[in-house]
């Protein structure tokens, strides 16, 4: 009688046990139930990388239904000017295990890192879903020169001058010089063979030079025609399927950058005239922290006497 009641004991025991382990399985299977029975992202954020101002990109978001009934998307907007959704129409019915392709434009106006964030709404049992979208924007290539004028003062007809001066790539983007000219014929420009491309922050140096043909005051500008890249140099932005960029802009825009240039036509053989020998120097490679020194040889080729008040270095 004692074993029997043992037994039954334990009995009920497993029973109880039983009972407290089915309850919780449906409890959990409650659960994922409820947590699947919404609309989900393939990303959980859309990050555009790096985009160049003046451009336009567009990324994929794909939105899938997971659960076994229709969800009806109603609508879908994005926070932020710099951002906006593209595709599709809406409302639109996603059946069971369908998806779509969300379109999400990126147009920066400035550079920076906006951030927005995708508002999706439906009828499902959570009525709302948010992306997180982000991008940085980049200036574009962008042309300057350095000095923004030169002037030559008195230079004899039938000799020459000239004066150093500097491109520069002042944006983020390459800058492509294929072209400088000079609006007056006493002036003209020596440098390297055209065209080349400048990385960004780098710089060209070049010659302007001014021989008058005749006496009097010449003036123009020594301009270069360019063309920067709207094309980020390096993107973070993961190129997948259902995730992708795609350029939908031009690729370049045009660049320009000025130098006024004056001087005076001299047929006074009597003025002064200075001349540097050489021209121009070379050190080649040196090591850091080591120095080396060259001459240059300054000569008065006019009639007159010349005072030196000065002798600066650039760079």
């Amino acid at each position: 009688m004692r074993d029997l009641r043992s037994l039954w004991n334990l009995l009920v025991l497993l029973l109880a046990i039983g009972t407290m382990l089915g309850c919780g399985a449906l409890q959990a299977d409650a659960h994922a139930a409820q947590g699947s029975a919404n609309l989900q992202a393939h990303n959980p954020v859309v990050d555009f990388g790096r985009v160049v101002v003046g451009n336009r990109v567009q990324a994929f978001e794909y939105i899938s239904n997971p659960t076994s009934s229709s969800i009806t998307i109603t609508r879908a907007t994005v926070s932020g000017d710099d951002f906006q959704i593209v595709s599709p129409t809406f409302p639109i019915t996603l059946q069971p295990g369908q998806g779509a392709r969300l379109v999400v434009a990126f147009t920066p106006d400035a550079p920076g890192r906006p951030s927005a964030t995708i508002l999706i709404s439906s009828n499902a049992p959570q009525s709302s879903m948010t992306v997180p979208v982000w991008g940085r924007a980049i200036a574009a290539g962008k042309l300057v020169v350095s000095p923004a004028s030169i002037s030559f003062g008195d230079v004899q007809v039938g000799k020459s001058q000239s004066k150093a001066a500097t491109f520069r790539n002042a944006g983020a983007t390459s800058v492509t010089i294929s072209q400088v000219t000079t609006s007056a014929s006493d002036f003209s420009v020596a440098g390297p063979s055209l065209p080349i491309t400048l990385q960004p922050n780098q710089g060209l140096n070049f010659s302007v030079v001014f021989a008058p043909r005749a006496g009097g005051t010449r003036s123009g500008n020594v301009s270069a025609q360019a063309t920067a890249s709207l094309v980020a140099p390096v993107s973070s932005f993961d190129r997948d399927e259902q995730h992708a960029v795609h350029e939908v802009q031009g690729t370049r825009k045009k660049e320009t950058a000025a130098i006024l240039v004056a001087g005076v036509g001299s047929s006074d053989t009597t003025l002064g005239q200075l001349t540097a020998t050489p021209t121009s120097f070379s050190f080649g490679s040196l090591q850091v922290g080591s120095t080396q020194s060259k001459s240059l040889v300054i000569t008065n080729t006019g009639g007159a006497s010349v005072t030196v008040t000065q002798a600066t270095a650039t760079g």
